[in-house]
């Protein structure tokens, strides 16, 4: 199949023709093209530019689950920087113009570190610190984005107020997603991006990375400052007609990380993975959660680091390679496209980020009529999560010998502390986790609990 080059978002392949690993790459390209799309010009990847695409439009997970359950601004009126204090706004202009608000240094973070004190308290894998430390010294950042249409399904029905979640499931409603249609609407899209701090930022070497300007939030001193920073992982999760379980892309910069086997580490300059590494040495207070004692950061590959990112104590770089290497579809896949940026965009940067891996199912379950319980129960889904896991180097780092619905079939709605069981899912997403409850909700909570 050909992919169309441009701004328009792709809803579902043609008559659902899921039909082969082919043709889910093909899709997974499509969408990372026309999301990538410029927002200024037609120049698909222009190196140097920190100029949004069209995802970084989108609104962000914190903009949507508010404090208290708050409604979120209207679609056009969102902006990333909108949980700054007005005195952080008028410290630096730069500020002002960043399209990021970067708090996350976890896929798996419950808060983004600006409302959440400086403890990010990661959540996964196995309860445990889940932070990537760069070679240059930094960690990395994590968003999360939602189209429009999932915005307004989430808007629409106040899902925003975690109480109303429950409203609605104890009513005999399921919680579904809208879902995207060929050359009709887009369903419902999750993005989700991780991110490296450029220290240097004339290095000729970041010709190659999407960049952009963010706000993230120091771990010495607490203080938002500015940043330039590129983009080294993408996924993209998307409901369509054919697809009801989702459709779930992840592309990486091709510099992130060598593969397990891999001979020759010393060709290439890789965020995540220092040839000549020397293990580092640790002292952790008992801040953040964290046992205090002498850790050693040792020159094994994907070892979950043994502390909790906190005020004044920050990163490491940590030692990455990929566990399962990117298989021949993906590889046949990339080179074709690569090969026809090159020729029509070049230069572009996009030549140098490679599809992952896409997971879809040839098994069409029909939608839920009321609330699924969870874990939900994913069918047919490929490729086959014993022998080809769908993982990303920078979000999965700890966790590559599993599959997106390995962990996303245990979603559900922001839990209530009085309730047990039943757990009611979420359609497959996390997202919905988050929303918090108004204080009025709160105390009739804490009156019935007495």
């Amino acid at each position: 199949m050909s992919i169309p080059f441009g701004p328009d978002i792709p809803g579902d392949l043609a008559n659902g023709q899921f039909s082969s690993q082919t043709n889910a790459n093909c899709f997974g390209w499509w969408e990372f093209v026309t999301l990538n799309w410029p927002t200024d010009g037609d120049f698909f990847g222009q190196p140097n530019s920190t100029a949004p695409v069209q995802w970084e439009t989108f609104i962000t997970s914190q903009e949507v689950y508010l404090p208290d359950g708050a409604a979120p601004r209207a679609w056009k009126q969102a902006k990333p920087t909108v949980n700054l204090p007005e005195e952080v706004l008028r410290e630096d202009k730069r500020i002002s113009e960043a399209t990021l608000l970067l708090g996350m240094t976890s896929k798996f973070d419950g808060l983004p570190m600006f409302l959440d004190s400086l403890n990010t308290e990661e959540a996964q894998p196995q309860f445990s610190p889940a932070w990537l430390g760069a070679t240059n010294g930094t960690n990395v950042w994590y968003a999360i984005h939602f189209n429009q249409d999932e915005y307004n399904y989430i808007v629409q029905n106040q899902f925003y107020n975690a109480y109303n979640q429950h409203t609605f499931v104890k009513e005999g409603k399921p919680i579904v997603f809208p879902q995207g249609q060929y050359q009709g609407a887009q369903g419902a899209i999750e993005i989700k991006s991780a991110w490296l701090e450029v220290l240097d930022p004339d290095n000729p070497k970041w010709n190659t990375y999407k960049l952009s300007k963010a706000v993230v939030q120091d771990f010495k001193t607490g203080k938002f400052r500015f940043s330039i920073v590129a983009l080294v992982g993408l996924h993209i999760l998307q409901k369509t007609t054919s697809q009801p379980q989702w459709v779930w892309t992840t592309f990486e910069h091709e510099d992130n990380a060598p593969d397990m086997n891999q001979t020759d580490t010393t060709s290439r300059s890789y965020n995540f993975y220092n040839p000549a590494y020397k293990p580092q040495t640790v002292t952790v207070s008992a801040a953040c959660n964290n046992t205090p004692g002498t850790y050693t950061i040792a020159n094994i590959p994907n070892q979950a680091p043994p502390y909790y990112l906190c005020s004044g104590l920050g990163p490491v770089p940590i030692q990455v390679k990929r566990q399962f290497p990117i298989d021949s579809a993906a590889q046949a896949a990339n080179a074709k496209l690569h090969a026809y940026i090159a020729k029509k965009y070049p230069g572009s940067i996009w030549e140098h980020y490679n599809l992952v891996n896409v997971l879809w199912s040839f098994k069409h379950p029909a939608l839920p009529k009321q609330p699924q319980i969870q874990p939900l129960h994913p069918e047919g889904m490929l490729p086959d999560a014993k022998t080809q896991p769908v993982a990303n180097t920078t979000m999965e780092t700890y966790i590559q010998n599993t599959t997106c619905t390995n962990c996303h079939k245990f979603t559900q709605i922001a839990p209530i502390p009085t309730d047990t069981n039943p757990r009611f899912a979420a359609d497959y997403t996390f997202s919905m986790f988050n929303a918090k409850y108004p204080k009025d909700v709160q105390h009739k909570k804490a009156v019935d609990k007495k």
